[in-house]
């Protein structure tokens, strides 16, 4: 049986974030983040886990940085690598 958690996260959607946008443009692009921490608001965390069968599990994580107005400021690892970012075997 196949096991998905968290925001699934394909590169086509990736692709599409661009620094400056708005919480709410992230939103409808990425969806609602995994990690939304009250003490870190401009902070958000995504996470996919994934687990096909007796394979190995992988994941797939990111981080998105917003600025006092609510942009998009930066992300971890940087936005030009998250339309290819692979999927981590654990």
């Amino acid at each position: 049986m196949d096991i998905n958690q968290g925001n699934i996260l394909d590169d086509d959607k990736m692709a599409q974030l661009k620094l400056g946008m708005s919480k709410e443009q992230v939103r409808f692009i990425v969806g609602t983040p995994m990690l939304d921490d009250m003490f870190h608001a401009n902070r958000w965390d995504y996470i996919y886990f994934h687990k096909a069968g007796k394979d190995a599990p992988v994941q797939r994580k990111f981080a998105l940085f917003f600025d006092a107005n609510g942009k998009l400021e930066r992300s971890e690892p940087p936005l030009s690598e998250l339309p290819t970012l692979p999927l981590n075997t654990l």
